[in-house]
């Protein structure tokens, strides 16, 4: 299958790399004060960062879906998910899900594959599954993400492309605007994504005032009490939520 391409919403590229300057805690603290955050919009603790040292990864899912070890599954054209990562608005983010009946024992990516999607216009890939030839993706200063890493494949096949996935939690559609640190992976909503740079002083001071109380000398409980009177009530109990105070800030940045 390919993906509808043409109408896919994007962001402007200084909305990228400002994105691309953060981590995907903020990106959700700033969406959770919009009110835009999903609980569901973050991928899980198997999923592990394997080159933490190239920072943030942002870009646009494109996705497909693997199997190992199979060799009467599926088979689709292999070229055509190429074709589509070529025509998709930049950076792009490749989704490879391994929707085998034994996923993550056999690997469904290695450095020839990650070299192909860069060549292409990819920024990095996400593996829900396990990748090969480690060694060979180091060396190419491409962010990749996997739930498993093993020194061979079999049988490798592609099931299918551009259809939506399951990173764990996370459900990928392609087209998502996603963003990826060495937590993992966060989606961010396209039509949010301006909201969360404009909203973002209101966290910083936020953040900036809990720093300034804590190293206050002689800092005692009480007046800890005090601040979270005036700031974050919802913690000392009651039914407001935590999350009230964030709202009034970022969405008073925002809206400045």
């Amino acid at each position: 299958m390919t993906a509808a391409r043409g109408a896919l919403p994007t962001v402007a590229p200084a909305t990228i790399e400002a994105l691309g300057a953060l981590d995907a805690a903020t990106i959700y603290n700033v969406l959770k004060g919009l009110g835009r955050a999903e609980p569901g919009s973050y991928s899980g603790p198997e999923l592990r960062c394997l080159f933490p040292e190239l920072g943030t990864l942002v870009g646009y899912a494109v996705t497909s879906e693997w199997t190992g070890g199979e060799p009467d599954a599926p088979n689709e054209d292999y070229l055509a998910l190429l074709e589509l990562i070529e025509s998709m608005p930049k950076p792009v983010v490749s989704v490879l899900v391994d929707v085998g009946s034994r996923p993550g024992r056999s690997g469904i990516a290695g450095d020839g594959m990650m070299r192909e999607f860069q060549v292409l216009g990819a920024a990095g890939a996400v593996v829900a599954g396990s990748i090969i030839d480690i060694a060979g993706m180091e060396k190419l200063s491409f962010p990749v993400y996997a739930t498993g890493v093993v020194p061979a494949y079999d049988d490798m096949r592609m099931a299918g492309f551009g259809n939506p996935v399951d990173v764990g939690p996370l459900r990928v559609v392609t087209g998502d605007l996603l963003v990826a640190d060495r937590t993992g992976v966060l989606r961010v909503p396209v039509d949010a994504a301006d909201a969360v740079i404009a909203g973002l002083p209101g966290f910083r001071a936020l953040e900036a005032s809990v720093a300034e109380l804590l190293d206050r000398p002689g800092l005692t409980a009480a007046q800890m009490r005090a601040w979270y009177e005036q700031n974050e009530p919802a913690f000392l109990g009651g039914d407001e939520s935590s999350s009230e105070t964030l709202k009034r800030v970022v969405r008073e940045a925002a809206t400045d």
